[in-house]
């Protein structure tokens, strides 16, 4: 009898250590899920009018605006390890770089922190933003009109 208590408990706590093992794995997953899905969306420069853009499919969309004229490349995501991004540039052209950043939120904001230690934040892309870039891109319609009656 005690043969069988010692072998009954023996599988009790076997079982308890393999359940255990099996939560933290899914409490990884759901982790990582968050993070995905906090991340996702169009975000706007705090300080500025670059906006990224975030898709589930691992795509992300750089627009960068420099004198009324935007600059658009796309690239993939994925993360590595806790609390950091890394980013494949697709469209910088002979100069196609990676670039590992750690990322964070605070007071919903998305804090992208280069290997340099220089610091970007963005905050969710709202429709008052999307206004402005129709405002944006009227004005630029504009003066490329503008240009072409000369």
């Amino acid at each position: 009898m005690k043969k069988v208590m010692i072998v009954l408990g023996i599988a009790l706590i076997s079982l308890g250590i393999i359940a255990g093992c099996g939560k933290s794995k899914e409490e990884g997953k759901s982790k990582k899920t968050r993070e995905i899905k906090a991340i996702l969306g169009k975000w706007r420069e705090v300080d500025g009018i670059h906006t990224i853009e975030f898709f589930k499919d691992g795509t992300v969309v750089f627009v960068k605006v420099r004198r009324d004229n935007p600059y658009t490349w796309t690239g993939s995501y994925k993360f590595v390890g806790d609390k950091r991004i890394k980013i494949d540039e697709f469209d910088t052209g002979p100069a196609y770089q990676t670039i590992v950043f750690e990322i964070s939120f605070s007071e919903g904001q998305l804090i992208l922190t280069m290997p340099t230690g220089e610091t970007k934040k963005y905050r969710r892309y709202t429709e008052r933003d999307k206004l402005n870039e129709k405002k944006l891109r009227q004005i630029m319609e504009a003066k490329e009109e503008a240009r072409k009656r000369r």
